[in-house]
């Protein structure tokens, strides 16, 4: 009786083989991960345009913001909200009527919102050196409110705006300080 002693031989073709398989499975793993498992939110917006005179009224000067969805799920933009900083005591703040406001933004949408203020008012605010805040009230499929915050400050009382007032911002996650 004789016995076969064979012992199997890995050669490198075998060994790059099988690292190439292995690279691939986590590859796929990483990919299945990410597509259907992790949930990531993320707002960007950007002013993109500012012009003293609307369109619609020439009393109004309007401020042009690109609003994106960067993340996978989707994104309720709810409500627009100016605040100022260094205001004057009795300056009365403006109401915001937009009727691209409120809007669902799908992951990866981007869209153009358009908010007209009385120029009166911007003329105030950039003779009292104040800054106005927008507050966007952005919502998560799972009810979680965050905000994300523009402030813009005028150079002059001709209402320009420096360039760093151009940069994007992002949303945070609310919190009443209670």
């Amino acid at each position: 009786m004789t016995q076969s002693c064979f012992k199997p031989v890995l050669t490198t073709i075998d060994i790059i083989t099988i690292s190439i398989s292995i690279v691939a499975l986590l590859v796929s793993l990483i990919t299945v991960y990410f597509s259907f498992f992790r949930k990531k939110l993320s707002f960007i917006g950007c002013l993109t345009a500012f012009h003293t005179l609307s369109k619609n009224d020439p009393m109004k000067g309007r401020f042009e913001f690109s609003l994106s969805n960067n993340g996978n799920r989707e994104l309720l933009v709810r409500d627009i909200i100016i605040d100022l900083v260094n205001a004057p005591n009795g300056m009365l703040l403006p109401v915001i009527d937009s009727e691209e406001i409120p809007i669902v933004l799908k992951p990866g949408q981007i869209v153009l919102s358009n908010i007209e203020l009385p120029n009166l008012f911007l003329h105030k605010v950039a003779e009292s050196d104040s800054i106005v805040l927008f507050n966007f009230q952005v919502y998560s499929p799972d009810g979680k409110l965050f905000i994300a915050t523009k402030e813009i400050k005028f150079n002059n009382k001709d209402l320009e705006i420096g360039n760093n007032q151009w940069k994007p911002f992002k949303m945070e996650k609310y919190s009443s300080g209670i």
